[in-house]
Order: structure tokens, then sequence, then C-alpha cells
């Protein structure tokens, strides 16, 4: 009986860990597809690259903005609440801290492009880069 009150206690502390993780998003993700038909039919989103400057002077997606996951506390102003924001970043961790700031700071259409600039470049897709 002690043994299974324990596992049921593991799996109560395991479902709350994980329910509650901090890498958890509240963006939706959208595929690369979608996204590519919405930028044909639409502008009503704004495409937010949120890797360091450096990153998106190698390359990013066109009409992106950029602003770092770790300024964009600072450039609220910037991005509007208005519009969808589909976020990307190298590999998707930054963009699901950038989606949680922009959740927490009322932002309610947020989505995520699913493979982030990796999966855009493995699947041979335009990158613009920044001419110095």
């Amino acid at each position: 009986m002690k043994t299974i009150l324990i596992i049921a206690a593991l799996i109560i502390i395991a479902y709350f860990s994980l329910s509650s993780s901090p890498l958890a998003s509240p963006a939706t993700d959208i595929s690369q597809d979608d996204f590519l038909a919405r930028k044909q039919s639409s502008n009503d989103y704004l495409l937010l690259d949120v890797r360091t400057e450096e990153e998106f002077a190698q390359g990013h997606i066109e009409g992106a903005l950029n602003i770092s996951h770790t300024e964009i506390i600072n450039r609220l102003e910037d991005i509007p609440k208005d519009k969808d924001l589909i976020i990307y970043c190298r590999s998707g961790k930054r963009a699901g801290v950038a989606a949680k700031l922009l959740a927490k700071n009322g932002y309610k259409n947020l989505f995520h492009l699913d493979g982030d600039m990796n999966g855009w470049i493995s699947n041979q897709r335009p990158v613009s880069v920044d001419k110095n």
C-alpha cells in the first residue's frame, strides 16, 4: 500500500511539473507552408525574429522584424497588439521565452513558426541577408 501511495504521489508531481513547464509556450504552432500561404494572401501579421542582431544579419526570413528575446520587454511599443505575431528563433527555445513575455503583457494572437530558422533553412526556404 505504501508503494502505491508513493507511485501515485510521483505521478501527480510529474503531471503538475510538466503542465507548468517553463518551456511550455502560449503560442500556437504554424507550419512553414501555412505561413507562406498567409504571406501571399494577407499582411495582418507581424513576423518577429527574436534572435540576436548578428544572427539576423547572417540570414533571416524576408519581412521579419528583429527584436532579440532579451529586448522584448523594452520594445513592446514596437510590437502591435492588433496583429497576429508569428515568432521564430534558431531552434525554438527563445521563441518560447518571447511568447511567454508577450502573453504576460497582454498579447493574444501568438504563433510559433514550426521548425524555426533551422527548419526553414533545412527546407531550403528563401533567406534574406543584410548587406553591409
